[in-house]
């Protein structure tokens, strides 16, 4: 009777680590890393964090990243070369609650790879011990159509940030990353846009690049022959009859730029008045075939 009381509650005992070890395989893990082994007060360092392997596909993250305000400064964050590829949220951050917010999407989802998420650009402000965290409100969203919610499993960062040394000369990892960075953004996009329900039905561009290196710093848009000015997409057009000619330029986080000129002209077909044209000869064909049968 004590043998078969044993071997049930092995059983259960089994069956549970089963279920928390599946669990585990099926959850993703978070880390962070650095491309330095010892980090100075001064110091300005690179924390890439990446998302490890993956056994169920996700195509969305939201991100909460925390770190120690009395300890780091962001200086800059790069999505430079994500494995995410839309961005409904880019990175923002506070250095007065220490924290990023992001979120990221890839469209088709993201199986069975690691990959970069994103690089943080810290300045190491005092000497201690402190770390950067991925958050547990953090959430990866399945592929599955229903937007099912998986938490991953995060690995802090800690960091021992030392006195600085007069005689070792203060690291600008970040730096030396812009330097070396010679390629201007890729895949630079652009789309004429208009609908009835938005801008009050006005003409607008939308835009998009890609940079692998230190990511996009920002967009600039050009019209006619006034000068490039900083702009966002969607941008309206203040050439409502699509008569100028227009440029985007896509600058990333190195000073490289990227320039696309825009032919805005409006096909034949497109335009509203052929639409009422079309209507028209309808409404005429309509007409004409209910007199010809009066006539028969």
């Amino acid at each position: 009777m004590l043998n078969k009381k044993i071997t049930i509650i092995f059983s259960v005992l089994a069956l549970f680590l089963c279920q928390i070890l599946a669990n585990t395989t099926l959850a993703a893990q978070t880390s962070f890393s650095l491309q330095t082994e010892s980090v100075r007060r001064g110091d300005v360092i690179v924390a890439e964090l990446s998302l490890q392997e993956l056994e169920q596909t996700i195509n969305a993250m939201d991100g909460y990243i925390s770190f120690d305000p009395n300890f780091l400064k962001v200086e800059d964050v790069s999505i430079g070369n994500s494995i995410f590829t839309l961005w409904p949220r880019t990175p923002v951050f506070s250095n007065d609650n220490g924290r990023i917010i992001f979120t990221g999407g890839i469209p088709g989802g993201l199986k069975n790879t690691k990959g970069k998420v994103l690089r943080i650009v810290f300045l190491a402000k005092n000497t201690g011990e402190t770390s950067i965290a991925v958050s547990d409100e953090s959430v990866l969203y399945l592929n599955d159509g229903q937007g099912t919610k998986l938490s991953p499993n995060n690995i802090a960062l800690d960091l021992s940030i030392a006195e600085a040394d007069e005689n070792v000369p203060t690291q600008n990892n970040w730096n030396e990353q812009l330097v070396n960075d010679k390629t201007g953004p890729e895949n630079l996009i652009v789309q004429l846009g208009r609908d009835a329900s938005i801008f009050d039905g006005r003409y607008f561009i939308s835009f998009f690049a890609q940079d692998k290196e230190t990511g996009i710093d920002h967009y600039e848009v050009k019209e006619g022959e006034k000068d490039f000015a900083y702009s966002e997409s969607p941008y309206i057009l203040n050439d409502q009859q699509l008569k100028s000619k227009v440029f985007v330029k896509a600058i990333d986080k190195a000073g490289n730029a990227t320039i696309v000129e825009f032919k805005t002209k409006v096909s034949f077909y497109a335009q509203p008045w052929f639409a009422i044209l079309i209507a028209i000869l309808v409404v005429a064909g309509i007409i004409w075939k209910l007199k010809k049968k009066k006539i028969k």
